[in-house]
C-alpha cells in the first residue's frame, strides 16, 4: 500500500483470494487504510507588510507566531532579500528554538538604512524537523515612501540646511496647539540623500513625543567636525516649528543666530529676493524627488530685467549650497538688488536663502508655488 499522495481520511479496498483447488475460491479479503493528519507546523500570519517615509528611522517590529501540531520539533530560521540584491534590511529573532503546540513568536524588523524609496521584498524560511509541511515561508514587503509623501502619516515639511560641527549648531523647536498626545519622526538627511547620524543624538532620526499643547526641542550641537544636510518631519496636524541656526565665530564675543522656517515640499518653483550691494548672498537647494533632475535660476534686477540665467543638477534627494555669484550665467548680481527663480525640472524643490556681512548672517526665506 502507498498511502503517500492520499488526502487524511479512511479507505476501504477489497483483494480477492483464488485457489483453484479450493472449492470456495475466490475469497474476498477487505483492506481498510486510515491516513492520518500529517505533523503540520503553522506560520501565522504568513505575510507582512512594513512601511516608512525616506530617512526616517525603522518602523516598528511585527510578529508571526510558530507552532506545531503534535509534539516537539528543533526549527531554524534564515531570511533572504530579493530586492535590492544583496541587501541586508530584513531582520528575525529567534533564527532556531524548539516549536510546540504553543505558539512561538517570531519578531521581524526591517532597517531602512542605505534603501532609497521604492518597494522591497524578502522572506522568512522556518524549517521545523518532524513537520511535513517544513519548510514554511513568511513573505514579507517593505515600502519606503518618498519626501513629502505623507509617509509619515502628517504634512510634509522641510529644513532645507542643516548644519552641525565646525562652529555650526542647529535646533528645531515644535509645539503641539491641539488637545490630543502626538508622535513623530525628524529625519536628518547628509548632502548626498544618505541618512545621516548625528552623533549625541546617535540616530539619522529621533521620535518625538509631544503632550497636549506640549513643546519639544531636537538639537544637532556644535560638536566635531562641519556637517552639512536637511531635515525632513512629517507633522501630524496642529503641530508647527521652526529651526535655528548658531555659528560660533573664533574671537566674537556672541554667537549668530538666525530663524528658520520649515518649507512645504509641493514647490516647483522657489524666488529668493537677494542683496547684493553689500552682502553675499547664497541658497540651499533640495531634491526632494527620485529622480536627477537640474533647476534653472533666473535673475532679475530691481526693475525686473534679466540679469542672468544658469542651471544647476540635482541628484536624487540631494542638496546643495552655493552663493549666487557663483552660480554659472549669475555673476551680474553682484552689486544689485533683486530676484531670483529657482524651478525645477521635475518633481518638487525646498530651498532656503543665506545672507553674510562678514562673520554676521541671517536667513532669508523664499516664496515657494
Amino acid at each position: 500500500m502507498n498511502g503517500s499522495t492520499l488526502q487524511p481520511g479512511t479507505y476501504t479496498a477489497q483483494v480477492n483470494i483464488v485457489s483453484p483447488a479450493a472449492g470456495n475460491s475466490p475469497q474476498p479479503v477487505t483492506v481498510n487504510l486510515t491516513v492520518g493528519q500529517g505533523n503540520n507546523s503553522t506560520l501565522s500570519p504568513s505575510t507582512l507588510a512594513f512601511s516608512s517615509q525616506f530617512g526616517s528611522g525603522a518602523p516598528a517590529a511585527q510578529f508571526s507566531n510558530l507552532s506545531l501540531a503534535t509534539g516537539t520539533g528543533q526549527f531554524t530560521v534564515t531570511t533572504a532579500v530579493s530586492s535590492p540584491v544583496g541587501g541586508n534590511w530584513l531582520k528575525v529573532t529567534p533564527t532556531s528554538g524548539t516549536s510546540s503546540t504553543s505558539p512561538t513568536q517570531l519578531t521581524v524588523s526591517v532597517d531602512p538604512a542605505g534603501l532609497n524609496p521604492g518597494t522591497y521584498n524578502g522572506t522568512v524560511t522556518v524549517s521545523t524537523a518532524g513537520a511535513s509541511n517544513s519548510p514554511q515561508t513568511l513573505n514579507v514587503t517593505y515600502t519606503v515612501n518618498p519626501i513629502g509623501s505623507g509617509g509619515g502619516g502628517g504634512t510634509g515639511r522641510v529644513l532645507p540646511q542643516l548644519a552641525f560641527g565646525g562652529n555650526w549648531y542647529t535646533a528645531l523647536y515644535f509645539t503641539n496647539t491641539t488637545g490630543s498626545p502626538v508622535s513623530f519622526a525628524v529625519n536628518f538627511v547628509a548632502d548626498n540623500g544618505q541618512p545621516l547620524t548625528v552623533p549625541s543624538l546617535g540616530s539619522s532620526s529621533v521620535n518625538v513625543n509631544l503632550t497636549p499643547r506640549g513643546t519639544a526641542l531636537v538639537e544637532a550641537p556644535n560638536v566635531g567636525g562641519l556637517q552639512q544636510g536637511y531635515v525632513t518631519v512629517s507633522l501630524p496636524t496642529g503641530v508647527f516649528g521652526y529651526g535655528v541656526f548658531r555659528q560660533s565665530v573664533p574671537g566674537a564675543p556672541n554667537p549668530q543666530e538666525a530663524v528658520v522656517p520649515l518649507s512645504a515640499t509641493n514647490a516647483t518653483t522657489s524666488t529668493l529676493l537677494f542683496d547684493e550691494s553689500n552682502y553675499v548672498n547664497g541658497v540651499a537647494l533640495v531634491n526632494l524627488g527620485g529622480t536627477d533632475t537640474f533647476v534653472t535660476a533666473t535673475a532679475r534686477d530691481t526693475f525686473g530685467n534679466l540679469l542672468g540665467q544658469g542651471t544647476i543638477s540635482l541628484a536624487a534627494r540631494t542638496k546643495t549650497a552655493v552663493s549666487l555669484r557663483e552660480i554659472a550665467g549669475l555673476q551680474a548680481v553682484v552689486g544689485k538688488v533683486g530676484s531670483v527663480d529657482f524651478t525645477i525640472a521635475t518633481g518638487n524643490i525646498a530651498a532656503l536663502g543665506l545672507r553674510f556681512n562678514g562673520p554676521a548672517f541671517t536667513s532669508v526665506p523664499t516664496t515657494d508655488r
